[in-house]
């Protein structure tokens, strides 16, 4: 029997190679092909970022014959009316600012999506607090999402229907602050969950 060690290079910048990006598709490679691209909707106050769940509403045709560029995303404000889920793969409009050097997706700019019950994985972030009482439970167990807080919880309203693939303490998530100015960051040491949505 062989064991072998593993560690990270001396000196070098990386702290840890454990760990998630929420509002990231993870696992399989197919799931690239289940991105959607839409565009969100006028009506949208405030900018939407990867890991946060959307309504989506079909748009009218055009007098050119085509409804063009996909389908109006909004924040979904229910469990009841999550339609998908934002994420940062493969999305090239997402605005960086001094303030914020997390893409923001604002009104009339194109986003990305995956769509509930697709069976895409994605990262989504989680109360941190809940993770020891999800950890060890059904990889089915009910879970919910926080609109207040912006996170998958384990009490609330209007279950998600997702299956659990892991979780971590280690992982990169975004922290939000309505402003002004509109601040979106990456946080390190954050509290993630992969599910298939």
């Amino acid at each position: 029997m062989s064991f072998f060690t593993t560690t990270n290079a001396a000196n070098a910048f990386l702290l840890s190679s454990d760990g998630y990006v929420a509002g990231a598709i993870y696992g399989k490679f197919p799931d690239r092909y289940a991105l959607e691209a839409g565009v969100v909707a006028s009506t949208q106050a405030v900018p939407i970022y990867g890991g946060q769940p959307v309504s989506l509403a079909t748009v009218a045709p055009t007098s050119r014959g085509s409804s063009g560029l996909g389908e109006l995303a909004t924040l979904a404000t229910a469990s009841t009316n999550i339609d998908g889920w934002c994420v940062f793969d493969q999305a090239s409009a997402g605005v960086i600012t001094p303030y914020s050097n997390v893409p923001l997706y604002y009104a009339n700019n194109s986003l990305n999506f995956v769509r509930a019950g697709s069976g895409v994985f994605v990262v989504l972030p989680v109360n941190p607090a809940a993770v020891n009482t999800i950890a060890g439970g059904a990889s089915n167990q009910t879970l919910y999402w926080n609109f207040t807080q912006g996170y998958v919880d384990i009490t609330g309203t209007g279950a998600l229907g997702v299956q659990i693939i892991s979780l971590s303490i280690t992982s990169k998530t975004v922290t939000y602050a309505a402003g002004p100015p509109i601040t979106a960051n990456w946080a390190a040491g954050g509290s993630v969950i992969v599910v298939r949505v």
